[in-house]
């Protein structure tokens, strides 16, 4: 954690490098600007309905979505992210990702989607 003026802060987790998985830091380096709230927020509104429908919903893609950014652009552990969605195990979470990212490679409509969620989200892929 660090203390003190923005500019200081910013400067500083320029400096981190290393393992995201071993280090924390780095995770919460990710973290910054990209949190759980504007995630669900940016796949309802390309979605166009709210996020207590369509995260319910199966065959949309939207949780394995908000799953995927959650932990690979955001920095948020498997085991948060369930926690977010209703106690859902880590592992369940785990196995959601690796399901979004099999079929993100044949299904266009979601890849596309994702670029819209990605673009509202201004973060890169």
């Amino acid at each position: 954690m660090l203390h003190g003026p923005e500019k200081f802060v910013m400067a500083m987790l320029q400096e981190l490098h290393g393992d995201r998985r071993e280090q924390r830091g780095i995770r919460e380096k990710e973290r910054l600007g990209l949190e759980w709230p504007k995630i669900i927020g940016a796949i309802a509104t390309v979605w166009k309905e709210p996020w207590e429908v369509i995260s319910v919903q199966r065959g949309n893609g939207a949780l394995g979505l908000a799953y995927y950014l959650g932990q690979r652009h955001a920095g948020i552990t498997l085991r948060e992210l369930g926690r977010y969605v209703g106690e859902v195990q880590y592992p369940a979470v785990s196995l959601a990702i690796a399901r979004f990212e099999k079929r993100l490679k044949t299904d266009r409509s979601l890849e596309k989607g994702l670029k819209q969620v990605i673009k509202l989200l201004n973060v890169e892929m």
